[in-house]
């Protein structure tokens, strides 16, 4: 399973995952979502699915 996603630095203002656990999230995984958000740029993660 690739763990970049394919958008340059800096693309979003805010990121939103659903069923999404932090437990599952690596070190990796957590360095690349805060590298495609802006500064001061929002992750709203859930872990519900309603």
């Amino acid at each position: 399973m690739g763990e970049e996603l394919p958008f340059p630095d800096a693309s979003f203002d805010l990121a939103f995952g659903r069923r999404f656990s932090i437990i599952w999230m690596s070190i990796r995984r957590s360095a690349e979502l805060l590298r495609v958000l802006k500064p001061g740029g929002k992750a709203l993660l859930s872990n519900r699915s309603a």
